[in-house]
C-alpha cells in the first residue's frame, strides 16, 4: 500500500521535475526574485507645501 501511494506521488510530480530549465547565462537576467520586495525611491522630483525631512526619503532612512 505504501509502496503503491509512493509511486503514485512520484509519476505524479515526474513531470513537473522534467519542465525545469538547466541553469545557463541568462539567468543573470532573470528578475522574477528580487533580493528585496521593498521599493525605495530613487529621487524626489518636486515637494509641495512644507515637507520636513524629505531627504530621509531618498536614504531609505525614513
Amino acid at each position: 500500500m505504501r509502496l503503491s501511494l509512493f509511486l503514485s506521488f512520484l509519476f505524479l510530480l515526474l513531470p513537473f521535475s522534467l519542465a525545469l530549465a538547466p541553469l545557463g547565462p541568462c539567468d543573470a537576467f532573470n528578475y522574477a526574485l528580487p533580493k528585496s520586495k521593498t521599493v525605495y525611491p530613487a529621487a524626489i522630483r518636486e515637494v509641495e507645501g512644507i515637507v520636513t525631512n524629505s531627504e530621509l526619503l531618498v536614504s531609505n532612512l525614513g
